[in-house]
């Protein structure tokens, strides 16, 4: 947060927020133990006389010369440059920006959760890349298939060419058959490849979290001594915290965390309005000076050889500015330079070289005056407000820094070397002797004080430690339960605008066209839906929750939107097991041919979509907000300092939008990769677009995140990779499951009003007559055990039945199959 700087009484006092672990805390008043006071430096105590200052009349204003230069996009451009990451003393070239192909080992800089993600996506392309090649045999027999060979090519192109390499399109009397040994075998082996990748990923990342600590040792920061103590006892003071650490090493501080949100959060207040109170101001002066120069602007035309003080050089504005063409100036286009045929005045050279021009003032019209005054005085009132403003939180700052706070229950304690706090540390990871320790301090057995590694000082967010574990965590099931609730309305929605848009589902386009059209509705309809998560899960996360560091708020982010992201493809494609569509019209809740039209095709037009829309075009081209902050936002900004905020383009929760992605492509492309092979290759596509893209936004485009340890990517390796795995092979014996017993039964297993199998030998149906209203189909399927009595065979003859048995391969001119 923003700091104000503070100068203590003559006590000796501590501040909360540990004024020494990491000085970017606010003016801490110490707890009632103390009288001690911070009293903040009056450094802003001349606001008066600046807000005096730009309420001066025209006269006097253009008494004391022109307003500042005006804001430039090219210092702009050069301090986001250099806000960058650049290389350090040894590597190649110092002080100078990292190249993009640089060695993923040089991302350990940015903390160990980007370096761990970096890494993580080198290993994943080339792992997706092998388990694609390693079923490309399947994918080659499902498209030898005819399952699915009714869509019209003409028509259902893409539909088609979603569809026709899954499992639903496999040919009965291919593989299957046989017993599919070749789907068994090479889905052991992948299941195989998998398991091994987890462990050797999970090693890897091992491997830099020690490498990244090693190094962090010859850089030390604040951090390496602090730790943190959780739920400190009530009653403790800044000197029995000292007592009872000091036992393990010298203490050089302690600092304990105020309940003083409220502070905090003013402080913040009074700086955003101070931030529009200068760029009102300078618009103040911008609007005066322009409106001098306006006045000047006739003399200035009209003898553009001027060189007094209006002019800097021959032929220019004030400030340098090249007079219009038609100014003239000097060889100017229409002669009104020294000899030109408009030239209407003389130019007297004295002896030290200046020219002395005649001056002859060219008024403005009334119109134009007056339009300068409502300006000016637009812009005086707009400073004015502003000041009043600064001085109503100015006066609200100072109110609640005469408040005392108490203690919020945490602390840090500094000590003076760095292997003491590491051993702390691991010495308070076990309860028991914890309590033995304070058990002999005052007795106080009954707490449960802890403590941790203390985070980076500038990954704190300090107004949020006077919350607790219980406040935390009920905030967390109101943001959570708010957002399921939105999701669930979401998905809804999504579905069934899909139902009814979707080509193939319920739509029969009779041209490609049509069929684009549908297509491409529903698939913007889907990319649309799930945005709508990403516009929900923050701003709710930001309202309700109070996480104590960016890199917890960035971890609940991660978690939830991985969640939702996840449970939106999933949850679509489990609805379309009951829907009733053009290819399904009777489901069963079964994974049979009718629903890889439907449900599989949602799987791949999201995950197809999320590859374009959001991996390449939001985040590789970054329109908005970065181009829209830079080109649209920043050029208007009326203070150098606002167009540098505004062109520096902060990373902040980019790396937990850049994980959340990632997994929902890990867990949804394992989940139904079985079904859909070609779901490797999207997902190899991805990472190693993903790994190209991040290195030109981590190392060209965004200012480093705050450094933070590997929060989120140890739930990717310990909790969503292994959930992916389990998904996929629970998944793989679903689908071939549900495929071979539809087979077995021609997907209508134990209805009598329904078809033979499709694709049975001949033999098995050697006829089809009307026998009384109904229709018979004999075969040998009673003695191969199929059905049970003869009355299974009976089914009502209708056109809806003689086209199943016609989409189903038979030819009932030949009563058999095709």
């Amino acid at each position: 947060g923003a700091a104000v700087t503070a100068k203590p009484s003559s006590q000796a006092c501590e501040t909360g927020g540990a004024r020494t672990y990491g000085r970017t805390a606010l003016p801490w008043r110490r707890h009632a133990a103390t009288e001690a006071e911070w009293q903040p430096v009056t450094e802003c105590s001349n606001e008066r006389e600046e807000a005096s200052a730009v309420v001066k009349d025209d006269d006097e204003a253009e008494a004391e010369g022109d307003a500042p230069p005006p804001p430039s996009i090219k210092v702009a451009r050069r301090y986001a440059s250099e806000r960058l990451m650049r290389q350090r003393d040894g590597d190649p070239s110092p002080g100078e920006l990292y190249p993009i192909y640089t060695p993923l080992g040089d991302f350990d800089r940015f903390g160990t959760d980007i370096s761990q993600y970096m890494h993580f996506t080198y290993y994943s392309t080339r792992l997706f890349l092998f388990l694609f090649f390693l079923n490309l045999a399947n994918m080659v027999i499902n498209m030898e298939g005819g399952r699915l060979l009714e869509l019209d090519l003409d028509v259902n192109l893409i539909l088609g060419a979603v569809t026709w390499h899954t499992l639903g399109n496999t040919a009965v009397n291919g593989v299957l058959s046989q017993g599919a040994h070749s789907y068994s075998v090479i889905e052991f082996v992948t299941a195989g490849v998998l398991v091994f990748y987890l462990y050797f990923v999970k090693d890897k990342m091992d491997g830099i979290r020690t490498r990244i600590r090693e190094q962090n040792l010859a850089t030390l920061t604040a951090a390496n001594f602090t730790v943190q103590v959780h739920d400190v006892p009530q009653g403790w003071t800044s000197r029995d915290l000292r007592a009872f650490f000091e036992q393990f090493g010298n203490v050089v501080h302690v600092g304990f965390s105020l309940n003083n949100r409220e502070l905090i959060m003013q402080v913040k207040r009074y700086y955003a309005t101070r931030a529009r109170y200068t760029d009102a101001s300078l618009h103040l002066l911008n609007t005066l000076s322009k409106a001098n120069r306006r006045k000047r602007a006739g003399t200035i035309r009209k003898y553009p050889g001027t060189a007094g003080k209006y002019s800097t050089t021959p032929g220019t504005y004030p400030h340098g500015r090249p007079l219009p063409p038609d100014g003239g100036g000097a060889g100017g286009s229409n002669g009104a330079g020294a000899g030109g045929k408009n030239n209407t005045h003389s130019t007297h050279i004295k002896p030290d070289g200046r020219n002395d021009s005649a001056t002859a003032e060219t008024p403005l019209s009334a119109s134009s005056l007056a339009k300068n005054a409502r300006a000016v005085r637009r812009a005086r009132r707009a400073a004015l407000r502003s000041y009043e403003a600064v001085e109503v939180d100015k006066k609200q700052m100072k109110q609640l820094m005469r408040k005392r706070y108490a203690c919020s229950g945490y602390a840090f304690i500094t000590f003076d070397e760095s292997s003491v706090a590491t051993h702390v540390e691991e010495l308070f990871r076990r309860r028991l002797l914890c309590a033995q320790l304070l058990a002999r301090n005052r007795a106080h057995s009954e707490t449960d004080m802890s403590v941790t590694r203390a985070p980076e000082p500038s990954d704190v967010l300090w107004e949020n430690l006077q919350y607790n574990a219980g406040s935390q965590w009920r905030r967390q099931l109101l943001s959570t339960s708010l957002m399921l609730v939105l999701s669930a309305a979401g998905i809804f929605l999504i579905f069934t605008s899909n139902v009814q848009i979707s080509p193939g589902v319920r739509n029969e386009p009779q041209s490609f066209l049509e069929f684009f059209g549908l297509w491409l509705a529903a698939l913007l309809t889907l990319i649309a839906g799930h945005l709508i998560v990403f516009w929900i899960v923050l701003p709710i996360s930001f309202l309700f929750e109070r996480q104590h560091t960016h890199g917890d708020r960035e971890l609940v982010l991660m978690v939830k939107l991985s969640f939702f992201q996840v449970a939106t493809v999933v949850s679509q494609a489990f609805l379309f097991l009951n829907t009733s569509t053009n290819t399904n019209p009777d489901p069963d809740g079964r994974f049979g041919p009718g629903w890889y039209v439907s449900g599989a095709n949602v799987v791949m037009m999201t995950l197809i979509g999320d590859l374009v829309a959001i991996a390449i075009v939001w985040e590789g081209l970054r329109i908005f907000p970065d181009l829209f902050r830079r080109h649209v936002l920043a050029p208007r900004a009326m203070t150098q300092a606002k167009m540098n905020e505004l062109y520096e383009i902060p990373a902040e929760v980019t790396l937990a939008f850049r994980i959340q992605l990632m997994n929902k492509f890990v867990v949804v492309g394992l989940m139904f990769s079985f079904a859909m092979p070609v779901l490797y290759l999207v997902c190899a596509v991805y990472m190693w677009i993903a790994g190209w893209v991040d290195r030109n936004n981590f190392l060209r485009r965004l200012t480093p995140p705050p450094v933070t340890h590997d929060k989120q990517m140890e739930i990717v390796l310990s909790v969503v990779l292994p959930t992916a795995v389990v998904a996929h092979v629970v998944m793989a014996l679903v689908f071939f499951n549900d495929l071979c017993l539809l087979d077995e039964t021609d997907n209508y297993a134990g209805d009598s009003d329904k078809v033979l199998p499709p694709l049975a030998e001949p033999q098995l149906c050697a006829a089809v007559e009307p026998l009384s209203g109904s229709t018979c189909v004999a075969s040998s399927a009673m003695e191969r055990g199929l059905f049970s009595s003869i009355s299974d065979y009976l089914v009502p003859t209708s056109d809806a039945f003689a086209r199943q048995l016609e989409a189903a391969g038979y030819d009932l001119a030949r009563a058999g199959p095709a």
